[in-house]
């Protein structure tokens, strides 16, 4: 694609939009009389994309737009990624308990505000004990809807729990008060379906449900319904109330039993066919609350449902009279967050029709098993990768400091892979797609990428840092100021969180030699995973470092995949005939490399004496090896 001069336009193309009436012939003899050609057919056939003369644009552009059967013309304009490669832009909100609510970070949410944080035109219902419309932090995000328990029209919280949901769910943000919700501006639509003691029936759930579907004329902007409760039965009444939701095309997010140990059943309605059936998840990214069975008490099998995975463990929470907020946990604070998910996709592009089951569906992080798993069904939600793969990012992908392989998360990989940028064993670009996209490796934004971007990375990972704002997450602190964090340093006898030690490597074994310089200090090392205090740390007679610069696991002294030409994935460097102990066969393999350099994983798992080349001193050193076995 040629862009003109202006940088806006494509320079040799225009569009064509002719009258409704106009022959094939007809459109064929106007643009060949301008010495131009059709390029592409527009899926209307009266639009047309033709090529022309770049000198020439200008002129044939006023000629056809005077031509009788042209509706009009106009110039191709350039559509750009819009990336968010310099920090962002977002200004944290200035709601007391925002940093303490690591939930937000870690769906990456902050990102998404960037660019939408939700309209007051989505309507999202709560079933369950009602909210405190009067409270400070929710005032004017509530819509009085119905209260199924004294029969009347005001749905008024007397128990917590429904105040609760609806605060994690959208709190009013950057207001000064306690929370920053999910959703900023989408309204809550309250229906009051359990009691002052948190009793309720799926008959006033199933009640709940249809009294919503049967105003929807009312509230035209009603698309999801969150039901933060369970049942331990089936129930006809209350599975065809979520069925006629889902048939008329609402979202239907449950929560499922909170169970300390997962091996009992989700409960109803999670397990009907296309709910939402969320799991709950800790700081760490572990299932941590939420039964995952699929048959109920009388055997019956479930198998419709979408299990879905969001935060669940000590989430902030407000106080139902208006006290502090305070910790809380439970897989409602879970729906809550996918609920604001699917309304901020439905908010965005002015109304654009958002297909958000299907971002629900693949917008996630993958925790466990690759792909669909049972413990976190489709993953833990990302708002941000969501955001991407819906229709709200048709205006460009944006984009997120840290995400240096461009798949729409910030995982523990582009940590490992920022360090391997740094250590020049892998490329760096400047345009997504291979390599390192060094724009957003950045983290700190102050112009160079170095291993405290890494660890940054790394900490949101674990839950220790705010990736957005950068500050740690309470309670973690940095007495020393290293950069890493008190807990982390206190893991290992060899760290000190009172004295700034991050940089330097008590194990000895960083490798600085000739072309070779990888640096394995304590920053790194956390980072990866292997021990700061040890050289070795799995005990394979191979350095850390030099691990990590062949390209093989420091973890793992043995683990092997079978088959030829598949070092660069093994655990043991040397066994290339993958029989756990170093023979002839890898000696003469070993032998037909010296000379070449080590510029891959696979050749620089030879450089014994990282040297940067394969000569006669790596062969002296694993004649060495000869008769070793891994274990």
């Amino acid at each position: 694609m040629v862009v003109d001069e202006s940088g806006n336009f494509v320079a040799d193309e225009l569009i064509v939009k002719f009258r409704q009436g106009t022959t094939d012939d007809q459109k064929t003899q106007i643009v060949s009389s301008k010495n131009a050609s059709v390029y592409k057919q527009g899926l209307d056939p009266t639009l047309q994309l033709i090529k022309v003369d770049p000198a020439q644009r200008e002129q044939i552009m006023q000629d056809l737009a005077g031509n009788p059967d042209v509706e009009y013309v106009e110039k191709n304009t350039v559509n750009r990624l819009t990336e968010n490669t310099g920090g962002s832009t977002f200004t944290p909100p200035n709601d007391p308990y925002y940093q303490s609510q690591w939930h937000l970070q870690r769906i990456l949410a902050p990102i998404v505000w960037n660019y939408t944080k939700g309209s007051s035109n989505i309507i999202v219902a709560t079933i369950d004990s009602g909210v405190n419309y009067n409270h400070p932090d929710l005032v004017g995000k509530v819509l009085k809807g119905r209260d199924l328990v004294n029969s009347d029209n005001d749905p008024m919280d007397d128990y917590g729990h429904g105040t609760r949901v609806a605060g994690v769910f959208g709190a009013v943000s950057n207001n000064g008060k306690d929370l920053t919700g999910t959703d900023w501006h989408a309204q809550i639509l309250a229906v009051k379906a359990f009691d002052s003691q948190g009793g309720g029936n799926s008959f006033r759930t199933a009640h709940g449900i249809n009294w919503v579907l049967q105003n929807t004329l009312q509230y035209p902007g009603m698309k999801v319904i969150i039901l933060p409760l369970y049942g331990e039965f089936p129930d006809e009444t209350l599975r065809r109330s979520v069925k006629a939701a889902i048939d008329q095309g609402v979202i239907i997010i449950s929560g499922t039993h909170n169970s300390p140990t997962p091996n009992c059943f989700m409960g109803y309605p999670a397990a009907y066919n296309n709910v939402f059936a969320v799991t709950g998840t800790n700081k760490a990214d572990q299932w941590t609350m939420g039964c995952l069975g699929n048959v109920d008490s009388l055997g019956n099998i479930n198998n419709g449902f979408r299990r879905i995975a969001a935060p669940s463990r000590d989430i902030y929470v407000l106080d139902l009279n208006g006290g502090a907020p305070y910790l809380d946990g439970g897989t409602s604070y879970g729906s809550a967050q996918v609920g604001a998910v699917a309304s901020i996709l439905l908010s965005c592009n002015g109304g654009l029709t958002v297909n958000v089951t299907s971002a629900l569906l693949v917008g996630n992080d993958d925790l466990g098993q690759g792909g669909y798993d049972n413990t976190f069904g489709y993953g833990r939600i990302n708002m941000f990768k969501a955001y991407n793969q819906s229709y709200c990012s048709l205006g460009g992908r944006i984009r997120a400091s840290g995400d240096v392989d461009c798949n729409a998360d910030i995982a523990l990989k582009d940590s490992q892979e920022t360090l391997k940028y740094i250590n020049n064993l892998e490329a760096g670009t400047e345009t997504c797609g291979f390599g390192v996209f060094t724009p957003l490796g950045d983290v700190d934004n102050n112009g160079s990428i170095d291993n405290i971007d890494a660890l940054y990375t790394s900490q949101y990972v674990a839950g220790l840092r705010d990736i957005d704002s950068l500050s740690l997450i309470p309670p973690e602190v940095d007495s020393d100021g290293d950069k890493i964090t008190d807990s982390q340093e206190q893991a290992y006898s060899c760290l000190n969180p009172n004295i700034n030690d991050a940089d330097s490597d008590p194990d000895n074994d960083s490798i600085h030699k000739g072309s070779v310089n990888i640096n394995s200090d304590n920053i790194t090392e956390i980072i990866i995973g292997t021990n700061p205090c040890v050289f070795d740390t799995d005990g394979d007679y191979f350095s850390d470092a030099a691990e990590s610069y062949m390209g093989v696991n420091p973890l793992d002294s043995c683990s092997e995949t079978t088959g030829s030409n598949d070092e660069p994935l093994d655990a043991w460097p040397l066994d290339f005939n993958d029989t756990k102990t170093v023979n002839i066969i890898d000696v003469l393999f070993f032998g037909g490399k010296v000379g070449k350099p080590a510029d891959s994983e696979e050749t620089r798992r030879l450089d014994l004496n990282t040297d940067g080349t394969i000569n006669i001193i790596d062969v002296l050193q694993f004649g060495q090896k000869i008769g070793t076995s891994c274990s």
